[in-house]
């Protein structure tokens, strides 16, 4: 058996586990992905605005990708007692889903806010939607009073928790067995190339194993012809 026989032997038993699970998926057991985003309040020295790294949602086998959006220090137009914190869809596509926007304490996570959205209609890839999460009497976007207040729990070592929890679909099987069965191609593509290799080298050695065996019969013949002089 060659070296990469157990792999591709491996690797078929995944792609028949997986495609076993396929089968019991259905676009309507959808989950919810709760997104983090840590961000550091000293970021926004010389900028308004923050965006998060892209995060990605499934929509059946679509892939939906995001960001968050938020203004440390808000808007004029907007109520002081909400976070200037939205919700932005990177594709051009329609796509309508309910969302809850959040802010986590990280002193005590029974005291974390949370802003929910429902149908909400996502028409481009710039607009986002929002805001909240909101405080009821207070101030959430005039740092360091209100919710910024050391002690709150909002802020800890000048960072933030912000997030999003946001329905997903699980992620699709089919791109998992597609790459299951590119690496299998790839095998096969090494493994030819291994054999003629292998296939090249033995051709080598045996031209160089009649190369040796013509200098013996040259040295040995040699050898007599030396001997039958001395005789003489």
């Amino acid at each position: 058996m060659d070296s990469t026989q157990p792999l591709i032997v491996l690797m078929l038993w995944c792609l028949a586990v997986l495609t076993a699970n396929a089968l019991e998926l259905k676009a309507s057991d959808s989950k919810a992905l709760t997104y983090i985003w840590d961000v550091n309040l000293d970021e926004f020295n010389g900028t308004n605005n923050l965006l998060s790294p892209r995060f990605t949602t499934w929509n059946g086998t679509v892939e939906e990708p995001w960001q968050l959006w938020f203004n440390l220090h808000g808007a004029s137009y907007l109520n002081k007692e909400c976070l200037d914190l939205y919700l932005v869809h990177r594709k051009s596509h329609h796509v309508k889903i309910d969302f809850t926007l959040l802010l986590f304490n990280q002193k005590d996570e029974k005291d974390s806010a949370s802003h929910h959205w429902q149908g909400v209609t996502f028409k481009d890839s710039s607009t986002g939607h929002g805001t909240g999460p909101c405080f009821k009497g207070d101030i959430a976007n005039s740092p360091p009073k209100g919710i910024y207040t050391p002690g709150r729990g909002y802020v800890v070592e000048g960072k933030m928790k912000l997030g999003v929890r946001i329905p997903t679909d699980p992620i699709p099987i089919k791109p998992t067995i597609e790459l299951l069965q590119e690496q299998l191609r790839h095998l096969e593509s090494d493994k030819k190339s291994l054999t003629l290799q292998v296939s090249n080298l033995t051709s080598q050695v045996e031209a160089k194993s009649n190369k040796i065996n013509d200098l013996e019969e040259t040295v040995s013949e040699q050898k007599k012809q030396i001997s039958a002089s001395e005789d003489l």
